[in-house]
């Protein structure tokens, strides 16, 4: 566990002592009500943050980062992982002829990282800690063997959901694709 600080510019406020985990395995069991109440209130769709931990619980080596204030509570998360050799070109509903090069090429390998998801509770957000998340995770999906890394989002509107964060981190848009979670959506 490490201890971060985040500062907004211009120094008008100023978060200490923030602790940030990696959690995995049981440990991450242990965190799940908690990272639940934070994807809840991120996506405020009922029943959706089950899914989503669900999903990150089932990923062979998840990495997982949790931010949790000077009491504990968890008020930040992001789950990423490596995926599959070939797991990008099977996607049905993005062709490989529309996706970047970078993935392409290192999606043969299984070299191919993913940050699937990214949370940081309204009153916590727009003070440093997403970006320092992704740093960490990052690194550490860099560790695993990662040569490109992708952050999906979606866009409401003209804003998209982690562009500011993932701007700040290096990240660039490479793919639009216009309804693809509709299925999933639809579906409730």
């Amino acid at each position: 566990m490490l201890t971060i600080s985040a500062e907004r510019p211009g120094g008008r406020f100023k978060t200490r002592g923030l602790q940030v985990q990696r959690v995995s395995g049981a440990m991450l069991h242990r965190f799940a009500p908690s990272i639940e109440i934070v994807l809840d209130e991120c996506f405020r769709t009922p029943g959706y943050e089950r899914e989503v931990f669900a999903s990150m619980a089932r990923r062979q080596d998840p990495v997982v980062w949790i931010a949790m204030d000077v009491e504990g509570m968890v008020i930040a998360f992001l789950g990423g992982f490596l995926i599959d050799a070939g797991q990008a070109s099977r996607e049905p509903r993005i062709p490989p002829s529309r996706m970047p090069v970078s993935i392409v090429s290192t999606d043969r390998a299984g070299d191919v990282g993913v940050m699937e998801t990214i949370c940081v509770r309204s009153r916590w957000q727009r003070q440093g800690i997403g970006s320092r998340l992704i740093g960490l995770a990052e690194q550490d999906i860099d560790d695993q063997g990662a040569r490109v890394i992708a952050i999906p989002g979606w866009k409401v509107g003209n804003r998209v959901n982690i562009g500011r964060a993932a701007v700040r981190c290096g990240y660039a848009h490479a793919l639009t694709v216009a309804k693809l979670w509709a299925p999933e959506c639809a579906a409730g």
